[in-house]
């Protein structure tokens, strides 16, 4: 029997090696990014971030072939989907049950109220509308993973992509190591300031950061508060969507859908990580797993920013940061003392 090639396979192998080059040149910046990490010195900085910040001088500095484009494209854009959809195994619904009706509504207060004053506020300095979205979602939810995220259905330039990711992870590395002295100026205790890091500080690694020091009980419920707010990027994503009126997912028809493909594996993975017993060992490779993946994707973002973009934003987006992050942060504090 003679198989003869048909021209969708062609097309779709073509395109498979055309990924090849920039996804390698991706991967080895965040291979890089890690082994930087791994010095004492540079543990305060996530791989992701010093991923893109190698992307970014690579992008600028370096003329890249114009055959790497497919591939840095493919690791920003899908790479990234799979990346925080895999973010749903690391949810346990029973663990935000034992949480508390109480003080999940805390939480999703807390990050629906610091979305909304970063809107607005944006709205009346006048930053770009996009870009406000980005530094919103990254600053109420999950730093750079809600920022990729909220970007599916908000599609907006590299730069701003790569600029709220860098405010973001500024103002919570500053949070991460101010909030344990603050937390001892106001003699909080454990229960409270876990609750008010996990509430308020922007990436799940700076949570763990800033309660790295205190005990068990203290980073378990900082982590439980953490994971509420990332619970919470699936409808905010599908929410901008049904606003937008508008879909970057599709179905095999081709046919729009209101809800992006990556939110729907997202909950598929919360409903798997809760049906089955996932050992903690498959568990934590899998969170080291979407972390890489992130990792990859900061990369291939880096590459597509150039500082003449950055520039031009002004210092407009510095200060809305700088106000979203002192808002959540009052605001958690507020919250905490008031209620927990």
């Amino acid at each position: 029997m003679i198989f003869q090639t048909t021209p969708k396979i062609v097309t779709l192998r073509q395109q498979s090696l055309a990924i090849i080059p920039g996804l390698l040149i991706c991967l080895v910046i965040a291979i890089t990014a890690f082994a930087i990490h791994g010095r004492p010195e540079l543990k305060q900085f996530s791989p992701s971030i010093i991923a893109v910040v190698i992307g970014i001088l690579i992008g600028n500095f370096i003329k890249l072939p114009a055959a790497a484009n497919t591939g840095t494209a493919f690791s920003s854009k899908i790479l990234v989907r799979i990346a925080v959809a895999l973010l749903g195994i690391q949810i346990s619904i029973a663990e935000l049950v034992n949480f508390g009706a109480l003080h999940i509504s805390m939480t999703i207060f807390a990050l629906a109220s610091s979305f909304i004053f970063i809107k607005t506020i944006g709205k009346f300095i006048g930053v770009e509308n996009k870009l406000t979205e980005l530094i919103a979602a990254g600053t109420s939810i999950c730093g750079a993973a809600a920022v990729l995220g909220v970007n599916t259905a908000t599609n907006a330039e590299d730069e701003d992509v790569a600029y709220a990711i860098g405010m973001v992870t500024i103002f919570g590395t500053l949070s991460m190591l101010l909030y344990p002295f603050f937390g001892n100026l106001l003699q909080l205790g454990g229960n409270q300031f876990g609750i008010w890091s996990g509430i308020s500080i922007h990436e799940v690694a700076q949570v763990v950061g800033a309660v790295s020091g205190k005990d068990a009980a203290t980073i378990h419920i900082a982590t439980i508060t953490k994971l509420t707010r990332v619970l919470m990027l699936a409808p905010l994503v599908t929410l901008i969507q049904f606003r937008r009126g508008k879909s970057s997912s599709k179905n095999i028809n081709g046919t729009k859908m209101p809800i992006p493909l990556f939110v729907i594996a997202f909950i598929i993975f919360i409903i798997i990580a809760n049906v089955f017993t996932i050992p903690v060992g498959i568990k934590s490779e899998i969170g080291k797993l979407s972390s890489f993946l992130l990792t990859v994707a900061l990369a291939g973002m880096g590459l597509h920013t150039k500082f003449s973009a950055i520039g031009k934003m002004g210092i407009k987006p510095l200060l809305l940061a700088l106000l979203g992050t002192i808002f959540i942060s009052l605001l958690g504090l507020g919250l905490i003392e008031f209620i927990a």
